[in-house]
């Protein structure tokens, strides 16, 4: 077993760690980049344990800070930009944090944090050094923390090993070839788990992470870095196959993989038309990111599952069907405002709050949240069925389906639909009858509200704004 692990598995100095825009980085300065860095946050006071809190724009400032401070010895934790002054100051005081970076103006004297505030400007920026730079790390250190919700939509960090991100990036690695040369378009946050895991495959692969531009179109971002590999969530995937342009070229794809929830399989037919070489996957934040995933075969109907568990990871089912993780990917705690949990046994197993089954194959069928459930008139509902099949219909991006009161039925449910067309022009019940019982069929129907997130709406939100609806 491995003691330690290079951050930097590059196969020539001069080969191209990180691309954005029209500029690139080789191994050889993106290494002495990040030693510079270390060196620097040391100098500020930065030591082995310490936690980091990083608030920074997508950019190439983001993930140069991340790696080095877990250089340094310190744990990342990359905060979404998003996230109000109140609410960021709280994170760094639940898990914390001794110093926070960012490229932001932040206030530190409120709120109760009493850590250091550290301008990313003010770190000192130098690619000059040593011809082969290397990152030779502990495999069991702590390296980072992702926030993520918890029941009632609470923050809890998900603290992982780099061992863990290791195991994650070779695993998925052996089911997607990926490898020196290869670039992986950055299409997620790096505060978000699916988008860190992209920065680990890339580090520890030796390719090319491409930075892309949120605020950019998808389809020029991949006419310019032409990827050859790229994560996707459903909204992500519906902009790319609808977009006007029709003859892009999708040739240099390699991989496309899909996660982040449930994807509508009138999306997958697409891509497929579209000879786009899709996987699928099903992950969470506390196994940093893959645990199953489609294989390269795949026809429509696995491309109907989540696929099997990938290398280093575990899979397990409870009496009442829902899915447990564990495995060398599995977080080493989890910090939340209660307290500090810590996977218990050797495979660290994880109940993930998801529901599913296994088919004969083998293969991962996820139902949805287990605290998604609502029971109306005696009947348990699953409000990603309904989603699903809402979602089948042409004129649907996407579809959120919620619980409201009734007085008669305890429960009924309500949908959020993402759609050109108003909902009052949209015959739902022409496909609600087709696929679902009566009861399953939505009370109300009505517009999705912008979030300006790829990510789907919070569903705490939804039934608050639904109460109000039904209220009317």
């Amino acid at each position: 077993m491995r003691r330690n692990i290079n951050l930097l598995q590059y196969y020539s100095p001069e080969d191209i760690a990180v691309r954005s825009g029209g500029g690139y980085l080789t191994y050889r300065a993106w290494g002495n980049l990040i030693i510079n860095l270390k060196a620097d946050m040391e100098r500020k006071g930065i030591r082995p344990g310490d936690r980091v809190a990083v608030l920074s724009r997508q950019n190439i400032i983001t993930p140069a800070i991340i790696l080095a401070v877990i250089a340094s010895g310190g744990i990342a934790a990359p905060l979404s930009t998003r996230l109000p002054r109140a609410a960021l100051l709280q994170i760094c005081k639940q898990i914390n944090a001794c110093f926070l970076i960012s490229d932001q103006a932040v206030d530190p004297d409120h709120g109760g944090w009493n850590g250091k505030f550290i301008r990313s400007q003010d770190l000192v920026w130098n690619y000059s050094g040593d011809n082969h730079p290397q990152l030779e790390l502990p495999m069991d250190m702590p390296a980072t923390i992702v926030m993520t919700s918890g029941t009632g939509g609470k923050p809890k960090g998900v603290v992982h090993s780099l061992s863990a991100h290791y195991h994650s990036a070779i695993g998925s690695a052996k089911n997607i070839p990926f490898r020196a040369g290869d670039s992986w378009l950055l299409t997620l946050p790096l505060f978000h788990a699916g988008g860190l895991a992209i920065l680990f495959r890339c580090m520890f692969a030796g390719a090319t992470l491409d930075i892309g531009d949120p605020d950019e179109d998808l389809l020029f971002q991949m006419a310019r870095s032409r990827p050859t590999h790229i994560s996707l969530v459903s909204t992500q995937l519906y902009r790319l196959l609808h977009m006007e342009n029709k003859t892009v070229d999708f040739s240099s794809l390699k991989a496309v993989l899909l996660g982040g929830g449930p994807v509508p399989f009138k999306l997958i037919r697409k891509g497929v038309r579209r000879s786009l070489p899709l996987f699928r996957t099903y992950g969470s934040t506390e196994m940093a990111s893959q645990v199953t995933t489609t294989t390269a075969e795949a026809d429509l109907e696995e491309l109907k599952t989540a696929g099997y568990p990938l290398p280093h990871r575990l899979l397990n089912l409870s009496g009442d069907g829902e899915i447990l993780v564990g495995g060398e990917t599995a977080c080493r705690s989890i910090i939340s405002a209660d307290g500090t949990e810590v996977p218990k046994g050797r495979n660290r197993w994880i109940a993930s709050g998801d529901l599913g089954y296994t088919d004969e194959s083998g293969r991962l069928i996820v139902l949805g949240r287990k605290d998604n459930m609502f029971i109306s008139g005696g009947e348990n509902i699953q409000p990603e069925e309904i989603e699903g099949v809402l979602e089948e219909l042409e004129s649907i991006r996407q579809a959120v389906v919620v619980p409201v009161d009734d007085p008669e039925f305890g429960q009924r449910p309500f949908a959020f639909v993402d759609s050109a067309l108003k909902p009052a022009e949209i015959d739902f019940i022409a496909v609600l009858k087709e696929h679902l019982p009566r009861f399953k069929w939505p009370v109300h129907f009505a517009g999705m509200p912008q979030t300006g997130s790829v990510i789907k709406p919070s569903r705490q939100m939804l039934k608050s704004l639904a109460a109000g609806i039904i209220k009317k």
